[in-house]
């Protein structure tokens, strides 16, 4: 089936192997699928470092809430975050550059389910362009302010469940945080 969904989806792919690899073994099927998949997705913190500890290198990004105190030991393992608000993005940067790490995170949008992530609103769209702008000043020039990297948007519910968030609301949304410096697929 992953070789499948690779070819289809044309971009890297993503392997979820959270609550212990739904019951198969997070790290067996980690390792069976470690050079088929460009990165891992687990739930929690905990999940993350139990592949870490396996010896799992691919990139591992963690798809729940991950509290700031959690950030220095995720950063030391080079697991990736996902952002639900300014402020944990503030800190994930604060320790990155604490570190002398650069932190790549994604940013959670909420299409349509109202329970996690930024929604898809005027307000919340300027919080992430702020969040992508401080991204890709430090990509482009060195600021030591935004010592993270943000690659593309995770979206909540994934977009292959069938449903279809608000069209006009979603592409204001991408459109919003378009001129900070950052495009996001919508």
């Amino acid at each position: 089936n992953l070789d499948s969904v690779r070819q289809k989806a044309g971009v890297p792919v993503m392997a979820v192997v959270k609550a212990n690899g739904y019951g198969h073994g997070a790290v067996t099927i980690a390792r069976h699928l470690e050079d088929r998949c460009a990165f891992f997705g687990v739930s929690a913190v905990s999940e993350a470092l139990e592949l870490r500890r396996a010896g799992i290198q691919k990139p591992i990004l963690i798809l729940g809430h991950i509290p700031v105190a959690a950030f220095p030991v995720v950063i030391a393992q080079d697991i990736r975050p996902t952002i639900f608000s300014l402020a944990d993005a503030q800190a994930l940067s604060r320790e990155a550059v604490k570190q002398g790490k650069v932190a790549p995170l994604h940013l959670a949008v909420d299409t349509g389910m109202s329970r996690i992530g930024f929604q898809c609103t005027r307000e919340e769209a300027e919080i992430c362009a702020r969040i992508a702008a401080a991204s890709c000043s430090w990509w482009c020039s060195g600021n030591s302010f935004g010592s993270i990297l943000i690659p593309p948007l995770i979206l909540f519910p994934p977009l292959d469940w069938g449903y279809r968030p608000p069209g006009r609301e979603f592409l204001s949304f991408s459109v919003r945080t378009y001129p900070a410096g950052r495009q996001f697929p919508s």
